[in-house]
């Protein structure tokens, strides 16, 4: 987002975001445009705050041991004040309604944003997440997340609430959105169903009704020639359907206990974390970011978007879609592992 800082820039960054205080007055209104000018300096820290952790300053180590606690931040007081800003002016929901909801991956495709907050991070995955590289750490990303994360938790408390507005606002989202998945298969070069994935940063699991009706709409409006898809660290995955989910649960090393929360039909990814695959997992995914990539150390089958070789990291591209079928094949041990 334009000139390199100097290493002087960064520690005035890495100073303020450490020092990070945000104030919590109701926002006016829930635009973008508002949102990025009233929180711009430290949205812009924040991205700021990544370059510095994932590049060669000599603020790198520092910087990335306070990337989750610092996105978090911003995300939770950006959640508070539009949810007071509802509370306070309820005309102001149907404004949050009608904002685009569904984005999209450069390597899965159509895609849907949610807050980091919405995750329950491990020891290693908390600052080393993809979500802090490049522009998911873009002010405009954080926004989005946030505002779907405060949709999210608004359907959990008061469905009965908020239905009436997503079928009056979303069925036509949802609708396109299911049109885009078919268009991005168009373009592929294998046989494959169309997909949208429910939640490119940020853990769906903590949504999980929402995300249910959500994938319910999506297999209705589309005769279910779309496969909902998910990823998740969550304990509350149990709580995902999984006649309606290709389910992807997540371990890492620090995280292998983590196992006795994944659904019965979901399939066991692994982030491989430093190159440290695991063989229990179905598939593992190689650590990588801008600056570095790691090779495979261990046994196990490897994701090859995130093979070290791979020169073009799309799925589609490497024909692959493992992770966006339902896994109903793949046998786990009787006691989990």
């Amino acid at each position: 987002m334009g000139r390199v800082n100097t290493e002087a820039e960064r520690y005035e960054t890495l100073k303020f975001m450490i020092g990070l205080n945000l104030p919590k007055t109701p926002f006016e209104n829930l635009s973008f445009s508002y949102i990025s000018k009233v929180l711009y300096k430290e949205l812009r820290s924040y991205f700021a705050l990544c370059a510095m952790a994932r590049g060669k300053s000599k603020y790198k180590e520092t910087a990335q041991e306070i990337l989750f606690s610092s996105r978090v931040k911003i995300e939770k007081n950006i959640h508070y004040r539009a949810s007071r800003a509802v509370q306070k002016n309820p005309e102001l929901l149907p404004e949050l309604l009608k904002q685009k909801f569904f984005g999209a991956s450069k390597k899965q495709g159509i895609s849907i944003r949610l807050p980091l907050s919405s995750c329950e991070p491990t020891k290693l995955c908390s600052n080393l997440c993809y979500a802090h590289d490049v522009l998911d750490a873009a002010p405009a990303s954080v926004i989005r997340g946030s505002l779907n994360g405060l949709i999210g938790s608004l359907f959990q408390t008061e469905p009965d609430k908020i239905i009436p507005f997503l079928e009056l606002y979303w069925d036509k989202q949802i609708k396109k959105a299911i049109q885009v998945a078919h268009d991005e298969n168009e373009l592929t070069s294998f046989d494959r169903k169309s997909r949208i994935r429910f939640g490119h940063v940020g853990d769906g699991a903590a949504y999980a009704e929402f995300m249910n009706f959500l994938a319910s709409k999506a297999k209705l409006f589309s005769n279910g020639s779309v496969q909902s898809v998910i990823y998740t660290r969550h304990r509350s995955a149990k709580d995902l359907n999984t006649d309606l989910f290709a389910i992807n649960f997540t371990l890492d090393p620090t995280s292998e206990e983590r196992i006795e929360f994944a659904p019965k039909d979901a399939r066991i990814v692994y982030s491989a974390f430093g190159g440290k695959t695991s063989k229990k997992a179905e598939i593992n995914f190689l650590e990588h970011h801008r600056f570095m990539h790691y090779s495979q150390i261990g046994e196990g089958n490897v994701c090859p978007a995130t093979i070290p070789e791979s020169e073009d990291r799309s799925c589609d591209a490497l024909k692959c879609d493992k992770c966006f079928v339902q896994n109903l094949s793949f046998l786990r041990e009787p006691d989990g592992k």
